[in-house]
């Protein structure tokens, strides 16, 4: 919890920072831009199909994955998540995405990774506030790159590509 004070008045200040810090964050949560970034995703997903997927999103790409695939009206068969540089461990996210908070259906794995500088994953973990806790499991990496947030270098962890290459053999 970044913000120490009752959820509406979280809301109002995370409103009123990311408003001016962090464009995408406002429109997606606060703009009108919620609905369509969200079909975007739910496009690609029908467009894959209903075999097995792997679910990578990063940054505010891993909750608008995180929304999408708890509004579903199905489940999908998603052997495998994973969110990099991840703000849902952060309670002024938690409060603004769907609720309660729970592994979205069809999802047999969650792994969260996150670095110990990223400031875009304040809290790095994701588990036990996502049930069952069981389907979760949070890594503490070293992304190389300047900010500690880049996508590239999550993608190159091990705790990323161990997961897919275990699943693609």
């Amino acid at each position: 919890e970044a913000l120490p004070l009752p959820r509406p008045a979280r809301t109002a200040v995370f409103r009123a920072l990311v408003k001016t810090a962090f464009a995408d964050v406002y429109a997606y949560f606060f703009g009108s831009e919620g609905d369509a970034i969200k079909q975007r995703l739910r496009d690609a997903l029908d467009a894959a199909g209903d075999g097995p997927l792997i679910v990578i999103g990063h940054s505010l790409g891993s909750v608008v994955a995180y929304d999408v695939l708890r509004e579903s009206g199905r489940a999908r068969d998603i052997p495998l998540l994973i969110t990099i540089g991840c703000p849902l461990g952060v309670e002024e996210i938690q409060d603004l995405v769907a609720r309660p908070l729970l592994v979205p259906a069809g999802v047999r794995q969650w792994r969260n990774v996150a670095d110990g500088w990223d400031f875009v994953a304040l809290d790095k973990t994701i588990r036990p506030e996502f049930a069952p806790a069981d389907l979760t499991t949070d890594f503490l990496v070293d992304n190389a790159s300047a900010s500690h947030h880049g996508g590239l270098e999550y993608l190159a962890s091990a705790p990323v590509t161990s997961a897919v290459a275990a699943l693609l053999r």
